[in-house]
């Protein structure tokens, strides 16, 4: 063979290496740009999955201020209902009203919890509700009750200066005195009521001192403490450790929706479910 035969040889064998690599060489490059728009699309995907959950975290944060300013309506208005130191101008009806339209606030901001979770923190939301609507109930119960003993205990103030203001004096007539051994009665059955619920004095006690309340009960006239008052008197001072056992429910359940709230939004944005 001659040197030109040769030589068409080695360039077709040329050619035919050539090709291969020439592909080989371009699958490598669409396999590095295919996988640089891989990771740009990730990193797009990323970004968006980042702003999406900072967004759904202000949307939480939301709701979780909406229930706690519902609840603290609630709490505002029982506190407004307790206060010892003023004259109480709400009607028990305009406490009933009041106290209606904080729990339809809290269901509402309730609803808005659920649907935003999560489910920790909606368990929490549902039992702060459950405990705010038993403690509007008994502070509801316990209106006219307290109502009645304001009016027994500033209508002839006593010597008590832990309980009543100053004493009228040693001029007070008796009808001053049977206000003020009713105020004493009913405030003393208070105690023994918390006592006994709390295993510190037997059933005979109590018995003893609810004796002692009829009794200063029965000596005001009808025609200025009704009998409607007087049951709700005798309600107010036997349950009123039921008010606070329920109270402390109502405090310790929203005590730890704040911390199981607090605990979700303090997780980092990406983690959080």
């Amino acid at each position: 063979m001659d040197l030109q035969g040769v030589g068409a040889i080695a360039a077709s064998a040329v050619a035919a290496i050539s090709v291969p690599v020439a592909v080989l060489v371009g699958r490598w490059q669409m396999r590095g740009t295919v996988q640089a728009a891989e990771a740009t699309y990730q990193a797009a995907l990323d970004t968006a999955s980042a702003a999406q959950a900072q967004w759904r975290r202000g949307v939480q944060r939301e709701a979780y201020s909406g229930f706690l300013l519902a609840t603290a309506q609630i709490a505002s208005t029982i506190a407004r209902d307790k206060d010892d130191e003023r004259p109480m101008l709400e009607t028990p009806a305009e406490l009933k009203s009041a106290l209606n339209s904080g729990l339809t606030a809290l269901d509402s901001a309730h609803t808005i919890v659920l649907l935003e979770g999560p489910p920790a923190v909606a368990d929490a939301a549902t039992a702060t509700k459950e405990a705010a609507i038993k403690f509007a109930s008994t502070t509801e119960q316990q209106a006219l009750g307290r109502r009645a003993f304001y009016y027994v205990r500033h209508r002839h103030p006593g010597d008590r200066s832990a309980f009543l203001p100053e004493a009228d004096g040693p001029d007070a007539g008796p009808e001053s005195s049977n206000w003020n051994a009713l105020a004493d009665a009913t405030f003393d059955l208070a105690v023994a009521a918390r006592q006994f619920h709390d295993g510190e004095i037997q059933r005979e006690s109590l018995d003893t001192q609810q004796g002692v309340f009829v009794s200063a009960l029965q000596r005001i006239p009808h025609s200025e403490l009704p009998g409607y008052a007087r049951d709700a008197l005798h309600s107010f001072a036997l349950n009123a450790r039921e008010v606070v056992q329920v109270e402390e429910r109502f405090n310790a359940a929203h005590q730890s929706f704040v911390e199981i709230a607090r605990a979700h939004l303090d997780q980092p944005i990406l983690h959080a479910p």
